[in-house]
C-alpha cells in the first residue's frame, strides 16, 4: 500500500516536472503580447538601447536620422514574447502615441513565419523635394508615406512607434522611441 502510494507520488512529480521544464517564460505569455526591446539604429550607428545583449549600435541618448548618410537608411529590430501569432505595426508620428500616426509597415510574425519573435525592418528616410519615410520587413522598398506636415522644420523631433497584437485575442503593446529627422 505504501508502495503504491509512494509510486503515485514520483509519477506525479516526474508529470510535474515535465510540464514545467516545456515552459519558456520569454517568449510565451497568454493572449498579452509584450516587447522584450524595441531597438532603433540611426544613421550613425547609435541605439536606443543602453544595457542590452541584443543591441545593434552603440548606445547614445539621442537618435539621428541623416538622409545624407547611407542614403537615408536606418534600421529597427525587436523581440517579443507572444504565445500565439502577432502582428507588428511600425508608425510614425509627432508625439509617442499612435493616434494621429502613420503606419509604415505591417506584417505578421510566429512560428514558421517570416519573422518569430525577434523581427527587424530596414527604413528608408529622403528630403529631396518633400520628407517621405518608408519602412519594410521584406526585400523590397515599400511605399514612401509623405512626412512633411509632421515635420516642424529640419531638424524635427518625430517618434518611431512599434504596436504589436496578439491575433487572437486582440491585446496589444506599444513603444515609441523619440527620433531627430534632419
Amino acid at each position: 500500500m505504501i508502495s503504491n502510494f509512494l509510486s503515485i507520488k514520483i509519477i506525479g512529480l516526474v508529470v510535474l516536472c515535465t510540464t514545467l521544464a516545456a515552459c519558456d517564460e520569454r517568449h510565451y505569455t497568454a493572449d498579452k503580447p509584450r516587447i522584450n526591446y524595441w531597438e532603433v539604429v540611426d544613421s550613425y550607428g547609435n541605439s536606443n538601447l543602453a544595457y542590452n545583449h541584443h543591441r545593434h549600435g552603440n548606445y547614445h541618448d539621442r537618435l539621428y536620422i541623416d538622409p545624407s548618410i547611407d542614403d537615408g537608411y536606418f534600421e529597427l529590430w525587436w523581440d517579443v514574447s507572444n504565445y500565439d501569432d502577432y502582428s507588428v505595426s511600425i508608425l510614425i508620428n509627432d508625439s509617442p502615441s499612435i493616434f494621429g500616426s502613420y503606419e509604415l509597415e505591417r506584417t505578421y510574425c510566429g512560428i514558421g513565419l517570416d519573422c518569430d519573435y525577434e523581427g527587424f525592418a530596414y527604413c528608408f528616410y529622403d528630403n529631396r523635394g518633400y520628407d517621405s519615410i518608408s519602412c519594410s520587413t521584406h526585400d523590397y522598398q515599400s511605399r514612401d508615406i509623405d512626412i512633411t506636415h509632421l515635420m516642424s522644420g529640419h531638424p524635427s523631433k518625430l517618434f518611431m512607434i512599434l504596436e504589436v497584437c496578439d491575433s487572437y485575442s486582440g491585446y496589444c503593446d506599444v513603444q515609441s522611441q523619440p527620433v531627430i529627422f534632419e
